[in-house]
């Protein structure tokens, strides 16, 4: 079912509150802050500085629910630098699963070298690196004497474990300095985030404020107690996750063979900018600071056979050759792609064998967040993420060359933040999505932000989405399935109510009920599936269900499959509803009938006295229109 395969992206908001962090030193300076998150208390961060060693160290946390699943998410770092602020060497350490990754890097001249631990293997690379890199406490001094006037402002690079790498920063002084000496700042890290910071009179960060997609988060000074006690972490409401998927203005038939979508992205935020949004299947038709127009079109799998395993050049090194996340040199993973691949030699067939694998046997789990492919493949668990992470090791495993892709894919009613995988074959540039799967090649119904091997982690992705991520609304204008095109009327109502009857014009499906009966969520969305349920005397209910059907099964056994989920024991029948086989499971207070239209698969569900007699008048009131819209309720016969 879809809503078992979806998961939202992490915000760098999360990431960077886990940056420069190791256990602490005995130190001439420490403090302690407490993370807030959406007005919770869900973490500390613990700094301190070593004069004699030069080496600032801190240590945080963050601990919250979501949707009933605990998400830890724990940094540790130490920096080094010389008496000139210059830094000689990190070592930071980032869990966000059982399996937490290092990062070390040394600073020579005109390079960078990085030693990146995952899964008890370690890679590494040299990197050119021209600019000046200094460390937490040249910036600190560099504050305090430097912005004194409004407007006054400092530049300076310094290694970001997120990124892997070295990015270039900006403190802006907004304000003049208050009596106690504290002033706020504006903190740019450039193509990542902004945010701000409060100053203490001795240039140490004394509050962090940053807005995210789960509202804002805020770092501020405490003592050890209090900080130590957010380290329980707390169960953020449900709302905070409402804001990090967007509703759609039409519900999409058959989504995952959607064949093209044109959609309008407006931007709540505009200061935060646009990420690049034009790749090969996505082509951008217009762009202001507001909103954007992006056309997106399924991509075609290759007309001829592409053979695999594809030679390690230096073009596509990165594409093939294993690293902290994407460990396809695992003893494990290279042992399922060898299962599973055999002796194919075409790429398409072995990279959708590999699709398959990964899409039948992990497990959803929203207390993973991104997870190496060593570990993914050994629990087998986690969002989407994580399928995307194991299915991009399986295919580099197999030969075939693949990055980790990140953007938003429509589901259930909603666009949440997503991850899912290319594959390179021949000259193009193929999606699969192991998560949402479909027939072939991903759908259209998504659009990505960004494209990443890897090799230097995923903060640029979730850069990119920190720009898009509860900051913009999503309408689509005209999509594509099944050979035809259907314009959307844009601020229409995705449902209408007239007297008994139910319609959902996107979906052309309509229902009647009882006159004792009343409707309730007509506008539910992801994680919701529900489309419509009425209620009626007696504790008497019926609901109709978005789901879908399983790839490469057969219809019958996979519909009884998911019924017999939702009636433990029924009676199993085969019988017609809106002139169509479907599948019936029932018993005396619980029935349910799954109703296939396409890779749909739609589930009327009615609980209560009787429930086989009220299924049998719902369901016969039911209709799907073929051609989706429908201008006038339509009243089919009972039975």
């Amino acid at each position: 079912m879809m809503r078992t395969r979806t998961g939202l992206g992490l915000s760098l908001v999360l990431l960077l509150a886990c940056r420069n962090t190791a256990p602490a030193q005995p130190a001439t300076h420490e403090q302690w802050s407490v993370t807030r998150l959406a007005g919770n208390d869900v973490g500390f961060v613990h700094e301190a500085f070593d004069p004699t060693r030069r080496v600032t160290t801190t240590e945080s946390t963050i601990v919250f629910n979501r949707l009933g699943n605990k998400l830890v998410i724990a940094g540790t770092s130490a920096f080094e630098e010389g008496e000139d602020g210059r830094l000689r060497e990190v070592h930071t350490t980032l869990s966000m699963s059982a399996d937490p990754t290092s990062t070390f890097a040394t600073f020579g001249p005109g390079s960078m070298h990085v030693r990146s631990t995952s899964g008890g293997r370690s890679y590494e690379r040299d990197v050119p690196c021209t600019a000046t890199v200094v460390g937490p406490d040249w910036v600190r001094r560099a504050s305090l004497e430097r912005l004194r006037s409004v407007g006054d402002h400092i530049e300076f690079s310094t290694f970001l474990a997120e990124t892997g790498g070295v990015v270039a920063e900006t403190r802006t002084l907004l304000e003049p300095a208050s009596a106690d000496g504290t002033r706020r700042v504006r903190e740019e890290i450039t193509g990542v985030i902004t945010q701000t910071i409060t100053l203490d009179r001795d240039g140490r960060v004394a509050r962090l404020e940053q807005k995210g997609p789960f509202g804002e988060m805020v770092v501020e000074r405490a003592d050890r107690e209090r900080a130590m006690a957010a380290a329980s972490g707390a169960e953020l409401p449900g709302e905070a996750f409402g804001r990090t998927v967007v509703h759609s203005n039409v519900r999409l038939p058959q989504s995952r063979e959607i064949e093209s979508v044109t959609i309008r992205l407006t931007h709540h935020s505009p200061d935060l900018g646009w990420p690049d949004l034009t790749s090969h299947d996505q082509r951008v038709i217009e762009q202001t600071r507001d909103h954007v127009v992006l056309e997106i079109r399924r991509s075609a799998g290759p007309s001829s056979p592409v053979p695999r395993p594809v030679a390690i050049t230096n073009e596509n090194r990165d594409l093939l050759e294993p690293n902290a996340t994407l460990g396809s040199d695992d003893p494990e993973v290279k042992r399922i792609a060898t299962d599973v691949v055999g002796d194919e030699r075409d790429a398409w067939t072995a990279a959708l064998r590999l699709r398959d694998w990964v899409s039948e046997h992990m497990t959803f789990d929203l207390g993973v967040a991104l997870a190496p492919a060593s570990e993914v493949v050994r629990n087998r668990k986690g969002t989407c993420a994580a399928y995307a992470s194991i299915l991009a090791a399986l295919c580099r495993a197999a030969g075939i060359p693949a990055r980790y892709v990140m953007g938003f894919v429509y589901c259930a009613g909603s666009w949440g933040g997503h991850a899912w995988v290319e594959i390179s074959l021949g000259d193009r540039w193929v999606p699969i999505d192991a998560a949402l799967p479909s027939a072939g090649a991903a759908d259209a119904a998504r659009f990505r932000f960004g494209a990443s091997t890897l090799a230097d982690g995923i903060g640029t992705l979730t850069a990119a989405g920190g720009k898009l991520y509860g900051n913009v609304d999503v309408d689509v204008v005209r999509y594509a399935v099944a050979g035809r095109t259907v314009e959307v009327e844009l601020n229409a109502p995705l449902t209408r109510v007239d007297g008994n009857r139910y319609v959902n014009v996107g979906l052309g499906l309509a229902l009647s009920k009882p006159d004792d009966f009343a409707f309730e969520g007509l506008d539910a969305a992801w994680p919701d599936t529900t489309l419509v349920r009425i209620v009626g005397p007696n504790g008497r209910s019926a609901r109709v269900e978005d789901s879908r059907l399983p790839l490469h099964r057969d219809v019958e056994p996979a519909s009884f499959t998911v019924l017999e989920k939702i009636v433990p024991g029924g009676k199993r029948a085969a019988v017609t509803v809106v002139g169509r086989r479907a599948f019936r499971v029932t018993s005396l207070h619980k029935a349910a009938v799954a109703v296939p239209d396409g890779s749909d698969l739609w589930l009327l569900i009615v609980e209560g006295s009787d429930a086989p007699a009220l299924l049998d008048i719902v369901a016969g009131s039911l209709s799907l229109a073929e051609e989706r819209q429908l201008e006038t309720p339509v009243v089919p016969k009972k039975t």
